[in-house]
């Protein structure tokens, strides 16, 4: 019976003490999807890099799934630091 508590969680008022604090279920959505994006993303591009390589067999889905994780996690992280960026100029 994890699930409400989950879900209360997250949708509770934070205490930085903003009057905008409470979570929103869209913006929740939308960093959800960015995720999916990310992986899906780096996991292509390992895979795309690994075939042109010319790696194949177990060594090159280890070396698929390493790459995927560090480049979904830099797509990430260039996400993030792209919508910083924009937040800030405005």
């Amino acid at each position: 019976m994890r699930g409400p508590r989950v879900v209360a969680v997250i949708l509770r008022r934070r205490s930085s003490g903003n009057s905008r604090t409470l979570f929103s279920v869209f913006s929740f959505i939308l960093r959800l999807l960015a995720i999916v994006v990310c992986g899906g993303a780096g996991g292509l591009l390992a895979w795309w890099l690994v075939s042109l390589l010319g790696w194949a067999g177990v060594g090159g889905a280890i070396a698929a799934a390493f790459l995927g994780m560090i480049l979904a996690t830099l797509l990430w992280a260039g996400g993030i630091a792209l919508v910083n960026a924009i937040q800030r100029r405005n």
